[in-house]
């Protein structure tokens, strides 16, 4: 059997109850245990009560995968012209619709994750 991307916090005790129930079943086991960790997307910093969740990478290669675009910085994620239509833009052809479809499904997997602040601008997207 194969399992990727399980994430278990618990304490060291419940931890290795746990690797020793893996071993039980299935003879070996790989496990990463310390206070960070890369899971789906996000790296995770466990610290004495809380944790910290950041996608900086994920964002970046979002952003690589984009390609070259004209991109600035704003102090909110959507300007008050949001949810205008230019009518007259060109359709998309084949490969650019599915390169933009993917790239705001990806940015609905941010939202949902690290940055719900950019959840309006990104739904318009999905229109």
């Amino acid at each position: 059997i194969y399992v990727d991307d399980i994430l278990v916090i618990a304490d060291e005790a419940e931890i290795e109850q746990l690797n020793q129930e893996f071993i039980k079943e299935y003879q070996w086991i790989t496990m990463e245990i310390g206070e960070t960790h890369s899971y789906l997307g996000m790296q995770i910093h466990l610290k004495k009560g809380y944790a910290i969740i950041g996608m900086a990478h994920f964002i970046e290669k979002l952003l690589a995968e984009c390609g070259e675009v004209n991109l600035r910085e704003f102090t909110c994620p959507a300007a008050k012209d949001i949810f205008m239509v230019d009518e007259k833009a060109e359709v998309l052809v084949e490969a650019e619709r599915k390169a933009f479809h993917t790239n705001v499904a990806k940015l609905l997997y941010l939202t949902k994750r690290a940055r719900p602040d950019i959840l309006t601008a990104v739904g318009f997207l999905c229109t």
